[in-house]
């Protein structure tokens, strides 16, 4: 008859549903105190355990349902022989079957003489205590999105009492394991598996109803509902499912749901025990979507780090770097040009006060090589537009009429060959055209501000474009703004340093290979004056050189195919050693053919690699650098072994091909870098000399950018002439290239980290989880802003600060939040108890007031924080303080005594 009423439907089933639930309650509890006796053997019934149903707290929350305002023990309004002398309510006269149902069941307490009476009235009906919390969960659970607030918190209570009755009968170690052997436990097992599959069914359909309807404050129990499924769903899986048996009882719809439920912000933001014992669940049954939900946590710590960030001053050194490189990685998905401005102006305050160590300048500069490597196109133009715009401030024309140049050393902070290396050949060569022209922007007016910067930044400055000149020289040419600029740059940073000339000479020289014509004619006029010093000592005689006509020496018409996969060249040491013996050893009595031939065949040899090493031992490089000096000297040979120089640069050449210690001793050494120049010079008529010398030089020049990449299909051949050599594609596309080769995209300084990478193809997914969680994300950072946190948002006066259009949280979104969190939720109807224009709407309140306190139990480490007396003292004021006028307020004021006397216990 009990299970019956439960499940009674019709205008008039909350009459007999509510005193189903008490009677069904009280015996719960009777029996879980029974259970507690059996299995303690030396405790027995003291006069606090006697539970009753006119006794038991919950038992109370009948009030208008069973036609009488219920109270506690204390103020019992039963007389001595049982009779119920309670008022009659709201006058009406209700069925007795539903008082008699009620005397049925709750006729058996326990006393000190007592035998078990609720034992035998479930042996009565031949039901064992699980089957009875099975029978009742099946009925109860429906009842928790009941219309009507005072019915869905005693299905709340009810719910929540047979779950406690339920998991001191059954182990949870045991219950799945032995499912298909005992009928008690299958049928445990089957109503946990129906109610998770229909409370995640039904939460989902909350979920999506909430966000496609716009917000209104009477549906607010759709809320109540969401927050009664949802906690009773948690208590359920921690309490009775393993994290190793939640892949065996849910299906891939249930988990789609629970992610989903795992992506509501209340949800994680309140319940964050909760969230993380069903995130558990999820990640060993689903582990991809388990770390969707881990990285969307990550995320939201990094938006509350960010919410952090954007409070602390820049002048506080330690933490703003410290914080910046947390949230940096977020920064992709909020797009802030708030967070972007506050990040750059930041850095280049703590710079312009030159307190930084070396340790935090370095930190700064992987911030900004960071931003300037965005992914996001959109996101990277606009970091590239925030440090314009300071550039432009701090030495750009609105300084013109600083006297002091107070503002210029801003810039310190840009001024690393790393960043300029990145805006060279990483901006430069981007795919949006706008980024490409803010990052020449960016250089040019860098080196265009020696005339307004400060002594010491103009020294940094020196210091920096000398650390890089043989990098920005791929952009002279004598046609563009920049281009003059940076052909001017040699003259500006370079004063009596002794190692300035080497530079000077090299940088001229990469001009050589610049593609306009202007810019290669007058890089060589520069490059003659070199060789000036030598006239009369080597060959050729600078003052005969043409400068209109050989300007391109550097230039082939058929570059060198160095990629070419030679066979082998299977050559003993013994024969190497007999060429080296005609070089080394040789005398005058040698034949000039002879010599010759020698070096010819020595450049032959080497073309195998496996015999530099070899080679290098018995011919120091340091042989070849002479050799190839006194070869250019009027004075030793009149000229008789200029023939013999195509031989050595060629041997020169392959022995740099392989060796960076060859290119970086040849490139060190200015006399080396004069002697290609004059032999190019001599021989310039002959194509397959200047191909190899061209060569030789551009591998000395741009050493520093110069990659190699191994390509075969036969181990074998690794180390034979299969190098594959890659330059930067900027490079490629400003100088003209002595042999073939692959061009390399320059590489991106930013890492998206693991988690963040998870993050972004999720919330970038067109469906309804990209949906839940951009809105999560949205909710974190509306509660990371918040003074306070959650409870904070219960102002009305707060407004959030402009920050990112991609969290912007929706008007309707911000109302739905706010009114699920507990503090708010409380809060809000209190003000509504206080505020009731009826006794129906009163009572409503009321009701969903109870409710919400019957929630705090399931709710960790929050009970204490959600009793409000100055608010209840100034809502309920009004009821106690007056004097009723009827019947009716009679039992308004019996009810919110009631309800006051309830939810103090």
């Amino acid at each position: 008859a009990v299970y019956g009423c439960m499940s009674e439907d019709g205008p008039s089933g909350h009459r007999v549903r509510g005193p189903a639930c008490e009677c069904l309650i009280t015996l719960n509890q009777q029996l879980k105190t029974r259970i507690d006796i059996f299995r303690n053997p030396h405790l027995s019934p003291s006069r606090h355990q006697v539970i009753t149903p006119t006794s038991s707290v919950v038992l109370s929350l009948s009030t208008d349902m069973t036609g009488g305002s219920s109270t506690s023990s204390s103020h019992s309004l039963l007389n001595h022989n049982g009779a119920d002398v309670r008022p009659s309510g709201d006058g009406k006269d209700r069925s007795q079957s539903s008082c008699a149902l009620s005397h049925a069941i709750s006729s058996s307490t326990i006393h000190e003489a007592d035998d078990g009476d609720e034992f035998i009235l479930l042996g009565a009906h031949q039901m064992t205590v699980t089957t009875h919390c099975c029978c009742v969960l099946q009925c109860a659970w429906p009842l928790l999105v009941a219309g009507r607030p005072q019915l869905q918190g005693l299905s709340l209570a009810l719910v929540e009492a047979t779950l406690d009755l339920l998991a001191q009968c059954t182990l949870a170690s045991v219950l799945w394991i032995n499912m298909n052997e005992d009928d008690q436990h299958q049928q445990v097992t089957d109503v946990i598996i129906m109610m998770t599959k229909e409370i995640i069914k039904m939460l989902s359909d909350i979920q999506e109803s909430l966000r496609c309807r716009k917000f209104e404050p009477e549906n607010k129990y759709q809320l109540m509902c969401f927050r009664n499924l949802a906690l009773v769903l948690s208590r359920m899986l921690v309490d009775f499912v393993s994290v190793e048996e939640a892949s065996k009882i849910l299906d891939d719809e249930s988990f789609d749901g629970l992610q989903n439920l795992l992506l509501n912000s209340w949800f994680s933001l309140e319940c964050s025990s909760l969230h993380q014992q069903l995130l558990g669940h999820l990640m060993s049954a689903k582990p991809t979507a388990g770390q969707q939900i881990e990285s969307m946590l990550h995320a939201a710590k990094l938006l509350r780090t960010t919410a952090t960030f954007m409070s602390t001053s820049s002048t506080k050194q330690q933490d703003f770097i410290m914080l910046a490189e947390q949230c940096i990685d977020i920064s992709l998905v909020h797009q802030s040009p708030v967070f972007i401005e506050k990040l750059v102006r930041g850095l280049a305050k703590q710079g312009a006060h030159g307190q930084m160590s070396q340790e935090y300048i370095e930190k700064a500069e992987n911030l900004l090589l960071d931003i300037f490597s965005f992914p996001d196109a959109t996101f990277r133009l606009l970091s590239h537009k925030s440090v314009l715009h300071l550039v432009e401030e701090s030495i750009g024309v609105s300084c013109a009429s600083d006297v002091s140049k107070s503002r210029s050393i801003r810039i310190l902070v840009l001024l690393s060959p790393s960043i300029i290396k990145q805006l060279l050949y990483g901006n430069m060569m981007d795919c949006t055209k706008e980024v490409v022209e803010t990052s020449r922007n960016i250089l040019l007016s860098l080196m265009r501000g020696k005339a307004l910067m400060r002594g010491e930044v103009w020294q940094a400055a020196a210091k920096c474009w000398k650390g890089c000149l043989n990098h920005i020289v791929c952009l002279a040419n004598t046609q563009t703004h920049i281009g003059r600029a940076v052909l001017a740059l040699p003259r500006d940073i370079f004063t009596s340093e002794p190692d300035y000339k080497k530079l000077v000479l090299m940088f001229h020289l990469q001009c050589l290979y610049i593609k306009d014509g202007t810019t290669r004619r007058a890089a060589f006029q520069e490059v003659v004056h070199y060789l000036l010093p030598g006239a009369g000592v080597y060959h050729p005689d600078p003052y005969t050189i043409d400068l209109d006509t050989q300007y391109n020496i550097f230039l082939t018409q058929q570059p060198i195919i160095m990629t070419k996969i030679l066979p082998p060249i299977a050559i003993e040491s013994g024969r190497l050693l007999q060429v080296l013996e005609l070089i080394v050893g040789s005398g005058s009595n040698i034949d000039r053919e002879v010599q010759r031939a020698a070096w010819s065949q020595l450049a032959f040899i080497l073309q195998d690699p496996r015999l530099h090493a070899t080679m290098l031992h018995h011919c120091s490089l340091e042989y070849l650098i002479t050799s190839l000096s006194d070869m250019l000297k009027v004075d030793i040979s009149m000229g008789v072994t200029l023939e013999f120089i195509p031989g050595i640069i060629e041997v020169l050449r392959q022995l740099a091909i392989y060796s960076t210690d060859v290119r970086i001793t040849l490139a060190n050494d200015l006399e080396v870098l004069l002697c290609i120049l004059r032999s190019s010079l001599i021989h310039s008529s002959n194509e397959h000399f200047r191909s190899s010398s061209s060569c030789l030089m551009f591998f000395l020049l741009f050493n520093d950018v110069m990659k190699t990449t191994q390509k075969t299909n036969n181990k074998d051949e690794i180390n034979n002439k299969n190098v594959y050599w890659l330059v930067p594609e900027l490079l490629r596309d400003k100088v003209h290239l002595p042999f073939h080769c692959d061009a390399y995209k320059w590489p991106e300084h930013f890492q998206i980290s693991t988690d963040m990478r998870i993050v972004l193809n999720l919330v970038h997914q067109d469906n309804q989880k990209a949906r839940y969680a951009m809105e999560f994300l949205q909710c974190v950072w509306l509660e990371a802003q918040v003074s306070g946190g959650l409870d904070g948002l219960t102002s009305s006066e707060w407004e959030p600060v402009e920050f990112s259009q991609v969290l912007n949280l929706p008007t309707e979104g911000e109302n739905i939040l706010r009114s699920f969190i507990t503090t708010n939720l409380i809060k809000d109807i209190i003000y509504a108890v206080e505020n009731g224009t009826s006794h129906v709407e009163v009572k409503k309140n009321v009701n969903m007031l109870k409710c919400s306190y019957l929630q705090l139990p399931l709710l960790p480490k929050l009970r204490s924080r959600h009793f409000f007396p100055d608010l209840w003292s100034q809502a309920m004021k009004r009821f106690v303080t007056s004097q009723p006028n009827s019947t009716s307020d009679e039992q308004l004021l019996c009810h919110v005594i009631d309800s006051i006397d309830t939810l103090l216990q």
